[in-house]
């Protein structure tokens, strides 16, 4: 019996689909517990998955991820780009995180420093040069996370423990490095509600968008921060060439008519400056600008 060109073919082809159709298969059906047992080790916490879902050829959605003392998420969906591997440098096509809740605990141990770190060089490579036998860059392609919440626990001065949240949290980003000093064009957007602490502008919305190249140190983006009833607000631009930056904003204060709900609160002494400012029914506005570098913010240049 001969087996021509075509037949060998064939049957080369119909092995390798089973192979693979078998992987994909045992992983299916074993993906919860291999992927809860690789985290933890990975990163020496209990990590809890309630659903793990594999997605052909290279994606997974995990459900009800927790992380012990760092993270809680309702839905994680991440996939690689297979044709990248082939490629200078290594591209996850998508993580996205619906709901997370992320957690830093100062008054425990130090959740991080369990975690191994990624090395990273000080020299800049290119994407699209990485030198011969060198670790291949691994870049971002679109990040998300969706109804995001920060939490930071700190000590007080008492010795007990003060909590403040960052909610509200949106971000969109494409080409985020994720090791080494790869030169690559991240844009970004963030919005999100401050916390509420004694300081201005507490439990007010943030937004921000622009780009950086934290290689390059070269940066171009805008920061909003203010209420919606169009009272006290600041707007920052930043703008970094080489390292050089050049931070600029304004102080805004638009006069307003007082919310009668809010004479019956307690209101903090920040609230009582700007309403009295502002009952006087001029708006005000205070333009500041300093220099510093970009990896090494200098408040003190700008008298703060």
């Amino acid at each position: 019996m001969r087996v021509g060109v075509k037949g060998v073919i064939g049957i080369v082809a119909g092995i390798i689909i089973f192979a693979v159709g078998s992987v994909f298969i045992y992983l299916t059906l074993n993906a919860r517990s291999i992927f809860n047992a690789q985290a933890s080790a990975l990163t020496n916490r209990r990590v809890e998955a309630r659903a793990v879902g594999v997605e052909f050829p290279a994606g997974i959605v995990i459900d009800g991820l927790s992380v012990e003392g760092l993270l809680e998420c309702k839905r994680v969906h991440a996939a690689v780009d297979i044709f990248s591997l082939m490629s200078p440098a290594i591209r996850i096509r998508v993580v996205e995180l619906d709901e997370p809740l992320i957690t830093l605990d100062q008054t425990a141990p130090a959740v991080l420093a369990s975690i191994p770190a990624v090395s990273s060089s000080k020299n800049v490579v290119s994407p699209a040069s990485s030198p011969a036998g060198a670790v291949k860059p691994v870049i971002l392609t679109h990040f998300a996370v969706r109804k995001g919440s920060f939490k930071l626990l700190l000590r007080g001065k008492s010795g007990g423990r003060r909590e403040y949240l960052v909610d509200q949290i949106e971000v969109e980003a494409k080409n985020v490095p994720l090791t080494g000093s790869v030169s690559v064009r991240t844009e970004f957007s963030l919005t999100a509600v401050l916390p509420r602490m004694k300081l201005p502008f507490a439990g007010q919305a943030l937004s921000s968008k622009g780009w950086l190249n934290w290689a390059a140190r070269d940066m171009d983006a805008v920061a909003q921060v203010g209420d919606k009833t169009g009272g006290a607000g600041v707007e920052i631009t930043l703008v970094s060439q080489r390292n050089d930056m050049k931070v600029s904003g304004t102080f805004n204060l638009s006069a307003k008519k007082d919310d009668p709900a809010q004479g019956k609160k307690k209101q903090r002494l920040e609230d009582v400056v700007l309403g009295l400012l502002a009952s006087t029914g001029t708006d005000i506005k205070a333009g500041f600008s300093f220099k510093t570098k970009m990896d090494d913010v200098d408040f003190a240049a700008a008298g703060l």
